[in-house]
């Protein structure tokens, strides 16, 4: 509870860093980092060239991208703080921003599996059902979308960071579950090999002993 306390605090430092919208250079204040005084106001740098900070990110947004895919999740719920920390954009524009690159990495996957089949001759993905659950996110999307604009923009950091602290906790539960059920089949495995090569030495040994017994007392 204390790392997640610590983690939340850290974020929403970095969060506040992010609302400052006005500078003066004559009086010292400046802007956060990634962000340019232009007339007074606090505006984001354009992306290129890239920066240290967002080359380091780009990199993890790639690499995250492509596990959550794999895994068959959207990975917004994690892009989002990437795009906060490593980026300096607002909450709203990350949420934009992450709307976009989850759209993207499933249109990827479609192209890449809706033809493939399985062993029955079905297709992998169940268009029937997903006649059923489209409407529905969409109509869920579209809630959303209204009651983020009505919340406080603070508060719907609060929201997704509460989410992302729990699915953090749930991928690293189940990620130890399928860790020990993997080591105890490595070792059931492992342990059935030791068996066998048991047996396979002791039938040799008594076929050496039936063959060499006979040759003994003949001499």
């Amino acid at each position: 509870m204390r790392a997640i306390l610590l983690k939340t605090i850290l974020v929403f430092w970095i969060f506040s860093t992010s609302l400052q919208q006005t500078c003066d250079e004559e009086e010292g204040v400046s802007c956060p980092t990634l962000y340019n005084c232009i007339e007074g106001v606090c505006v984001h740098k354009p992306l290129f060239p890239l920066s240290t900070l967002e080359i380091f990110g780009s990199i993890l947004v790639v690499i995250i991208s492509g596990v959550a895919n794999a895994g068959g999740l959207g990975g917004g719920a994690i892009l989002t703080p990437i795009l906060i920390v490593f980026f300096k954009y607002k909450l709203i524009e990350c949420i934009m921003i992450a709307y976009v690159l989850v759209f993207a990495g499933s249109f990827c996957n479609f192209l890449m599996v809706f033809r493939d089949r399985q062993p029955n001759g079905k297709l992998v993905i169940d268009y029937d059902m997903a006649v059923i659950v489209l409407p529905l996110l969409s109509m869920g999307t579209i809630i959303g979308v209204k009651i983020n604009k009505l919340l406080p923009e603070i508060l719907s950091f609060a929201v997704v960071l509460s989410l992302l602290i729990y699915l953090l906790q749930k991928v690293a539960r189940k990620a130890k579950q399928l860790f020990i059920k993997e080591n105890e089949a490595k070792a059931a495995e492992a342990h059935l090999i030791s068996l066998n090569i048991r047996k396979e030495v002791r039938a040799e040994s008594v076929s050496y002993t039936h063959l060499t017994l006979p040759t003994i007392y003949s001499v």
